[in-house]
């Protein structure tokens, strides 16, 4: 496994050490096209659905999924609630029902998905309406992964994607203290937007950013020990985030692929999911400087600045490596 931290020169006195791991650092001459534009319009879009969705808890209505009537998910006789034939908006539960698809075509909102032992594989597909989710989010006792295939799909509070696999063709959003889970998430391109604000986390999420999407990161939201695949065009944004703690320090499990990253100021710690992976595209802080290539199980224990460069550029240290200011020297890091 290998990965590695990254500052701008002018943060790296400041951060008392840097999280190193090797991970075979190709970064090419220029940087990929991001997709700004599509998401300064989606977040126009967004705020009128933050405002319509917010949560609302005056409301507090439970439901079980029949499917009798259609496939719609707003459709009162399609559950079995109280009072009848009301669309839950607090507890959607799902278990063995013979209608397994599910189509939101106006905007709706849910504390909790359930999913029952008993539920077989279902698949929701939001057809140019907002959903959100929250509360705790999406449960799944089941052996099956839930599929969305989505045009905004929003997460509240603590709401959780759990092992969701999540197709993005619009919008996701990450808000307040929710989290990605262990779900797979596309954000399949033509300007398609995830983002993750307020202290929201990617937990232990696989998020695949395809050529023209955009994954974002503001507020105090983190990458937590997810695995970023970005591909050629596709861009992972972390500077508009402070990090948990708000001193700059971010977190990915693991970072890949053709596509650009953003840092900023920040600097990025990478490893926590014990992955080798290759960054084939650009890795951009403030300066917009270009980090040097580094090639696999090249190990280099001499001429380490106070980042743990080689002085003169090139190698950087092996993986599993942490390089301590305060000793001056470079030790086995606690991801081995």
């Amino acid at each position: 496994m290998r990965s590695y931290g990254w500052r701008p020169q002018a943060t790296r006195a400041a951060a008392p050490r840097a999280a190193l791991r090797d991970s075979a650092i190709r970064i090419a001459t220029t940087s990929a096209p991001s997709a700004r534009s599509r998401a300064v319009l989606l977040g126009s879009v967004w705020l009128g659905a933050l405002a319509m969705l917010a949560p609302n808890t005056a409301h507090a209505v439970d439901g079980t999924w029949t499917g009798i009537t259609s496939a719609e998910w707003t459709v009162g006789t399609n559950w079995s609630s109280t009072p009848p034939n009301t669309v839950p908006d607090d507890i959607a539960t799902f278990a063995n029902s013979a209608r397994t698809s599910v189509t939101i075509s106006s905007s709706a909102s849910i504390n909790t998905i359930k999913f029952t032992a008993a539920a077989p594989a279902y698949s929701f597909t939001i057809n140019g309406a907002t959903f959100s989710i929250n509360g705790a989010g999406i449960s799944n006792s089941s052996a099956f992964a839930p599929s969305f295939t989505n045009n905004f799909l929003m997460f509240f509070n603590s709401g959780r994607a759990a092992n969701a696999a999540i197709t993005n063709n619009g919008a996701v959003s990450f808000l307040n203290a929710s989290s990605a889970g262990s779900s797979t998430i596309i954000n399949s391109g033509s300007g398609s937007l995830i983002s993750f604000s307020d202290t929201s986390t990617a937990n232990n999420a696989t998020i695949t950013t395809n050529g023209g999407a955009l994954t974002q990161f503001t507020a105090n939201s983190n990458g937590g020990n997810a695995r970023f695949v970005t591909n050629a065009g596709g861009t992972v944004d972390f500077s508009g985030s402070s990090g948990p703690l708000g001193d700059g320090n971010i977190s990915a499990g693991s970072i890949e692929g053709a596509g650009t990253y953003k840092l900023g100021t920040n600097r990025l710690i990478v490893g926590g999911n014990n992955l080798s992976t290759t960054v084939s595209g650009s890795i951009q802080d403030a300066a917009n400087r270009r980090h040097p290539r580094r090639g696999q199980h090249q190990r280099q224990r001499r001429g380490l600045d106070g980042d743990g460069h080689r002085r003169n550029g090139g190698w950087l240290p092996r993986a599993g490596l942490d390089y301590d200011r305060q000793r001056r020297r470079v030790q086995q890091s606690r991801w081995r």
